[in-house]
């Protein structure tokens, strides 16, 4: 008997078929030969043969899913990406090679069969530096107080904040390799920011101005004027 086996050797995918082994019980056999025997009559005798098969016999099917794997790059692609979003990210096929794993499993009460999947302690670190591209947080608007309309005024829109979600993309990566197929999709937590550019002063509290300071830096040298420009525009418009 031999079980099925798959090896990655490099890029190149050796499988190897099941055989299913066969033993030769010699006690049942010479039962037969005996009862043959004591009848006085020509005849065959067959042998007793018990045939033991292998938990897995085919994994054709295992090795033509990695064999594709390994044919061409394979695609990470952040989900509902518009121009300038970082991505699709590629995984040559030397570098998954090592990566990619063949394990057996065994249902309860089912046939054991294999499966691909890759190395988390291996793919982790890989997302982990794709989610440093992606992530980002939320922003609220920024507003001026119209002291004629005596409303608020979006001088910069929110905007959504997103997160690589590493536990359930790892699952969803693993899910495409164990069905073959050379592309998954990231995972990704979107975060709403507090304030929309939506909002209106009577939903925030703020229907008046509040107070107001004035600040003079006459004198001042060019350089410290100019990083008060730039430190107020910072705040400014900030809720």
């Amino acid at each position: 008997m031999q079980e099925a086996q798959l090896e990655i050797n490099g890029t190149e995918v050796i499988a190897a078929q099941g055989q299913i082994g066969r033993m030769l019980d010699v006690d049942a056999s010479l039962a037969q030969l005996s009862t043959q025997l004591a009848a006085f009559r020509d005849g065959e005798v067959p042998l007793v043969i018990v045939e033991h098969a292998p938990d897995v016999l085919n994994i054709e099917e295992q090795a033509i899913q990695a064999r594709r794997l390994l044919s061409a790059p394979f695609l990470i692609n952040l989900p509902d990406a518009v121009s300038g979003d970082p991505g699709p990210w590629q995984i040559t096929p030397e570098d998954l090679a090592p990566m990619l794993q063949v394990r057996k499993i065994q249902p309860e009460g089912g046939a054991a069969s294999y499966q691909l999947e890759l190395d988390r302690n291996k793919l982790r670190p890989l997302l982990e530096q794709i989610a440093r591209q992606v992530n980002r947080r939320e922003q609220n608007a920024r507003f001026i107080f119209n002291d004629e309309t005596r409303l608020l005024e979006a001088i910069q829109p929110s905007s959504t904040g997103r997160e690589v979600d590493l536990a359930t993309s790892i699952e969803s990566i693993e899910q495409s390799v164990a069905r073959g197929e050379p592309n998954a999709s990231l995972q990704i937590n979107i975060k709403q920011p507090l304030v929309s550019d939506t909002a209106n002063g009577a939903d925030l509290g703020i229907t008046e101005n509040v107070v107001t300071y004035t600040s003079y830096f006459r004198g001042s040298s060019a350089s410290r004027m100019q990083n008060i420009k730039t430190a107020a525009a910072q705040f400014h418009g900030v809720l």
